[in-house]
């Protein structure tokens, strides 16, 4: 069911729960996909309040992630102590982003399926949105596999529906986000948000972003 922003946040919770108790009641070895980003934090927290099994939690690291995301993700791991699987991809891409469909193939959707294969996963939990679905669209039009089943309990949500869910639980999100980022990625196809543009601190300046988080009474 689509919801264009008709259900509440309690309601599109409620449907995410619904559709994980679903598949976890099928799946033999889930995985889930975990980025560092809004979405998959939302999801990750979904599943885990869900499930009290150990969680399969897979990390691509494309080699172009901020360091932030990367420090991120190992918090997280220790925080809520999923079993995580990590992977870089086996080749180097001289102009990432140049070809956002070739970049993303080589660099996240070969090692995620080479884990894949690996492991025996036969559901794989992404956090995708309807309105942000690209990566989506490239699990369907390139790997054609029907040895595992991609699916996204939160597709139905709105950016303001994971926003209203990260504060409603109080999720620890990546410091990314307090200055400035509205969407993280790989470094050349992360957002910043134009109207926090006179809040762009360089992601890789760890001194400078502490001091922001201080002022902001993170740290």
């Amino acid at each position: 069911m689509i919801s264009d922003g008709l259900l509440s946040p309690e309601q599109n919770e409620s449907q995410a729960k619904e559709t994980i108790n679903h598949i976890l009641l099928q799946a033999k070895n889930p995985c889930i996909c975990f980025s560092g980003g809004k979405k998959s934090l939302v999801l990750l927290h979904l599943i885990k309040s869900v499930s009290k099994k150990p969680l399969n939690v897979i990390f691509i690291d494309t080699t172009a992630h901020f360091d932030n995301t990367r420090n991120y993700v190992e918090k997280m791991r220790r925080f809520w102590g999923f079993y995580l699987i990590s992977a870089t991809p086996a080749v180097k891409i001289d102009n990432i982003a140049m070809d956002k469909d070739f970049c993303c193939n080589s660099l996240f959707i070969s090692p995620l399926w080479q884990i894949i294969q690996k492991n025996g996963f036969d559901y794989v939990f992404i956090g995708s949105i309807r309105t942000e679905n690209r990566i989506e669209r490239l699990l369907d039009t390139t790997l054609k596999k029907k040895d595992c089943v991609f699916v996204s309990p939160i597709e139905n949500f709105l950016t303001e529906d994971i926003w209203h869910y990260i504060h409603a639980y109080n999720l620890p999100y990546c410091s990314l986000y307090d200055i400035g980022y509205s969407r993280l990625d790989c470094k050349p196809c992360s957002v910043m948000d134009e109207s926090r543009q006179n809040n762009i601190l360089n992601p890789d300046d760890e001194d400078l972003i502490i001091e922001k988080l201080k002022k902001l009474g993170y740290l």
